[in-house]
């Protein structure tokens, strides 16, 4: 099995393959009726998908570093789904912000 993320389960064995970066982005029409957050703290205005997490059922918070650290923030979600597929459209479209691995963005700006 291949999972992205952290091991809840201590039965299981884990092994990094890799890292997966992944970006926080959104449309040119969600950034003009919304404006462009500066920073992290300025995202409390704005909208996210609720991506709903496979493991646990709960919406994933937007996660930044920071001076180093981890910073987690869970904004007002206008949908949720548990679709990458889908959560790239709702960006797309302009309705919300999404975090997603950086690899999609890149195949969808090269398909045009």
């Amino acid at each position: 099995m291949l999972r992205a993320g952290t091991l809840d389960d201590s039965s299981m064995r884990m092994r990094r393959l890799g890292f997966l970066p992944e970006i926080t982005c959104t449309s040119p029409s969600y950034l003009k009726q919304y404006g462009r957050p500066e920073s992290i703290d300025e995202l409390a205005d704005h909208f996210m998908v609720g991506f709903v997490s496979s493991r646990t059922g709960d919406i994933m918070p937007l996660e930044f570093q920071r001076d180093g650290k981890i910073e987690m923030r869970k904004i007002s979600a206008r949908v949720m789904t548990d679709n990458l597929d889908t959560a790239v459209d709702l960006a797309l479209h302009g309705l919300v912000l999404i975090q997603a691995p950086h690899y999609r963005f890149e195949l969808l700006l090269a398909s045009g």
